[in-house]
Parts: structure tokens; C-alpha cells; sequence
């Protein structure tokens, strides 16, 4: 009996043992399979479809739509309606009478207001036409916000990829103590090299540990920072692609003018301040319109009755009355400005002033773009060089280490000849990874498609983020 429990209790323990097996496999293929390594292109979409400040911007826009919409009714005539009924004490003038009373009486009084304006001197298409300009320079600030989070994303995204490079370089060169270890194990019991070299190679075995935990916090921290300005749920299981090889294909060699007209066609803040421009002209125009008259056309008719009020016949019905006191009118009204303590004046010199700040703001813009077109221009050529040169030297000082790898195995070098190679050849390799995502990164903003995002005016913000590194 004891032995067919005890046998039963193994075949338990087998069962539960095979169930969490099971289960912590199909955890970890179900966790591989929600992974999703996020392309470039897919970050930035998901970015602007979910930036909270681009919904802001888009409802201003909705808003401004909804204000030219209502512009369009004031065309349109006003009507409204009155009723009112009131009790009446003491001594009083009865209008339908015409006469004093001292009774308690019942009143009502109902009427009709129609009014329209005839001409204002064209001020009401000109406020219409300033909201569609300023609807025009709304859209493309929410476009000016677009490119701004691309940049953002782009950048987090390329220090993602420098990142992971880091990590891998981190790996090959914790790789290359751990072989240097065994190998110098092997000189120093043949006597080839002093007991103290063995120190020093397992104290960098220990700081390439150290290294390499260090750029691995560095890739999550980088990793949940971008995913929080995604505003992403599943931070855990994010991810992004490999950058492609170096686009030499996209690398174009157009002259610094040709940029310049494509990005003043492009750039939204340059259109956005032409709209501004062209709506402060009409705003001005508007302002002298103020001193214009004004003409309008109104209609009104009224009605009563009053309980004080007798027929011949006796009592006066109510209906009857109203019917009986009908009486209406038409308006035409000129309304002429003459004297407003100089407001209309101080109002023309502002909007003068302000036409002309408008046009000195876009003349600015055009400089600072050409000028920060001219340093990108310069810099994608300068790292172009750069990473050639860099891609040399790290052939070079590869040749070089393992030349006195040798000889420090053979016993000529000494372990300090080798740091230093050591050390050269990772400098190399850094400086090689640095020039390598900072022409990318050039490259990719520099030769967008002519009409797309326009970004040229903001690569110099980005030129040196890997430098920080």
C-alpha cells in the first residue's frame, strides 16, 4: 500500500514538474510572439497618431472651421421673438388707453425683430478671409509639431540602434579578455610571462562585465523612454528593428541652392508665416474699414393686450385685442462713426506695425534657414569623409593589435604594449559606430522626398546627439 502512494505521489511530482515546464515554454514563445520589433516608419506614425499635442492642434483646427462657418451666417438676417405678461398695481399709464389707471390690470405684450446688414464696407469678407488664413497657418503649425516629434522619435530611435551596437561591442571585447585569460593562464605556468599579467587580465575580464551590465540598463532605459513618448502600453515588450546598411544610394549631390528652393516649397513654418503675412494685410484693411458707415435694414411689428381696455360692446376678448393692436415697422439705419476718442487710428498704426513685424519674421526665417541649411549641408560631406576615415582606422588598428597580440604571446611585448593596442582599437571602433549613426542620421533628414517632411531646417539639432555618448 505504502508503495503503490508513494508511486502515485512521483507520478504527481512528474505531472506538476511537466505542467510548469509547459507552461514556462509556451510564457516564453507567447512573449516571442507579442515581441514586435518596431520599424522607424512605424514609430513615427504610431507617434502622431497618438501625440496628445497633435489632438490639441487638431481641435484648434476644428475650432477655426467652426468660426468660419459662423462668419459665413452673419450674412444672414437676425430674428427674435418677445413675449412678456405682467400684473399691474396702483396708478399706472395703460399705453393702449393712453390713459391713467388705478385698477389692477393684466398686460401682455408681444413682438418680432428682424434686422440685416446691408453694407459695412466689406468687413465681414475680410474677417471671413483672415479665420481661412488663419485656419491655413493652424494646419501646417500642426505640421511644424508633426516634424518635431519625428525628429524626436528619429533621434531616440538612432541612439536605440547605437546602443545595441555598443552592447555587441561590449561582447566581442569581453570575449577577447576571456581568451586573453586562458591564454596567458597557459604563458605563465610555461613561465613565459609574469604571475602579475594574470592580474591584470582578469581585472579587465571583471570591468568588460561591468561594461557590458552598464550599456544594458543604458538599452532599457533608452528603450522605455522612447516607448513612453509613443505612449505605448506593453513597455515590456518593445522593441525596434536594425537600421539597413549605409544609404549610399540615397545620398544625393544637389547644390545648396536647390535644397534652399525645395525647403522654402516644404517647410511649414515658412507657408504658415506667408498666411500670417497675407492675413495681417487684410486685418489692416479692415482696421481703415472701421471708419467706413455702416447700413442695416430692420423690420419689427407688436401687439398688446390689457385687461383695463373696454370695448363699446362690453368686454374686450384677449385675441381681439391682439389683433386690433397689431402695428408694425420698417427701418433703414446709417450708422456713421465721427469721433472715437482716436481709437480707429491707434488700431490702424498697430495693425501697420504689426504687418511689418510679420514681414520681418519671415525675412528672418528665410536667413536662418539658408544658414542652417549651409552648416548641414557642409556637415553631411564632412561625416561622409569622416566615416571612411574612421572605417580605415579601424582596419588598421586591428592589424595592429593582433601584431602585438603576437608578440606579446611569443614574449617580445609586454602586457602594457598590449592595453594600449587594446585601448586603440576600441577608440576606433567607437569612433567608427559614432561616425556611422551620425551619417545616417545626416543623410536620412538631408534627402527626404522633395514635399514631404520637411526637416532640413532642423538637422543641426541633431548633428551631435551620439557625440554624447
Amino acid at each position: 500500500m505504502i508503495k503503490v502512494d508513494f508511486i502515485n505521489i512521483m507520478n504527481y511530482k512528474n505531472i506538476i514538474i511537466s505542467m510548469i515546464m509547459h507552461f514556462s515554454t509556451f510564457t516564453y514563445a507567447q512573449e516571442n510572439v507579442l515581441k514586435k520589433k518596431w520599424s522607424l516608419s512605424e514609430c513615427i506614425n504610431y507617434s502622431i497618431q497618438n501625440n496628445i499635442d497633435i489632438q490639441i492642434q487638431g481641435l484648434k483646427s476644428q475650432s477655426n472651421q467652426l468660426d468660419i462657418k459662423q462668419y459665413n451666417n452673419e450674412r444672414l438676417f437676425s430674428l427674435n421673438g418677445l413675449f412678456n405678461n405682467s400684473q399691474n398695481y396702483g396708478r399706472y399709464l395703460d399705453p393702449f388707453n393712453n390713459s391713467f389707471s388705478d385698477q389692477r390690470t393684466l398686460n401682455s405684450n408681444l413682438s418680432l425683430n428682424a434686422e440685416i446688414v446691408l453694407y459695412a464696407g466689406n468687413y465681414l469678407n475680410n474677417k471671413i478671409l483672415i479665420s481661412k488664413l488663419g485656419l491655413q497657418s493652424s494646419i501646417l503649425n500642426n505640421k511644424k509639431l508633426e516634424n518635431d516629434i519625428i525628429l524626436l522619435i528619429t533621434t531616440l530611435y538612432l541612439e536605440i540602434l547605437y546602443q545595441k551596437d555598443l552592447i555587441n561591442l561590449a561582447k566581442e571585447q569581453l570575449e577577447m579578455s576571456q581568451n586573453q585569460l586562458g591564454i596567458v593562464e597557459d604563458l605563465i605556468i610555461l613561465g613565459k610571462q609574469p604571475k602579475e599579467d594574470l592580474y591584470k587580465i582578469k581585472s579587465q575580464v571583471i570591468n568588460d562585465k561591468i561594461n557590458l551590465n552598464n550599456q544594458k540598463n543604458t538599452l532599457k532605459n533608452n528603450l522605455l523612454n522612447l516607448s513612453n513618448i509613443m505612449n505605448i502600453e506593453n513597455k515590456l515588450l518593445f522593441d525596434i528593428q536594425e537600421i539597413d546598411e549605409i544609404p549610399h544610394s540615397e545620398y544625393t549631390s544637389k547644390n545648396i541652392e536647390d535644397i534652399y528652393v525645395e525647403s522654402l516649397k516644404s517647410m511649414p513654418e515658412i507657408k504658415a508665416q506667408e498666411y500670417n503675412i497675407r492675413a495681417s494685410e487684410v486685418f489692416q484693411k479692415n482696421q481703415r474699414v472701421k471708419a467706413l458707415p455702416m447700413v442695416s435694414l430692420g423690420a419689427n411689428i407688436y401687439t398688446g393686450y390689457s385687461s383695463s381696455r373696454t370695448h363699446i360692446e362690453g368686454e374686450y376678448p384677449y385675441f381681439d385685442q391682439f389683433i386690433d393692436n397689431y402695428n408694425g415697422s420698417i427701418t433703414l439705419n446709417v450708422q456713421i462713426p465721427i469721433f472715437n476718442k482716436f481709437q480707429t487710428t491707434t488700431d490702424n498704426q498697430k495693425a501697420k506695425i504689426n504687418y511689418t513685424e510679420s514681414k520681418l519674421t519671415l525675412i528672418k526665417l528665410k536667413n536662418n534657414l539658408f544658414e542652417n541649411l549651409q552648416k548641414a549641408y557642409n556637415d553631411v560631406i564632412i561625416a561622409r569623409s569622416s566615416h571612411e576615415d574612421t572605417e580605415e582606422v579601424v582596419i588598421l588598428s586591428t592589424k595592429i593589435y593582433k601584431f602585438t597580440e603576437e608578440k606579446y604571446y611569443s614574449g617580445v611585448n609586454n602586457i602594457l604594449e598590449l592595453d594600449i593596442a587594446k585601448l586603440a582599437l576600441l577608440k576606433a571602433r567607437l569612433n567608427f559606430l559614432q561616425s556611422k549613426y551620425t551619417l545616417v542620421l545626416k543623410i536620412k533628414l538631408l534627402c527626404r522626398k522633395r514635399g514631404s517632411i520637411a526637416l532640413i531646417i532642423e538637422i543641426f539639432f541633431l548633428l551631435n546627439f551620439l557625440y554624447f555618448h
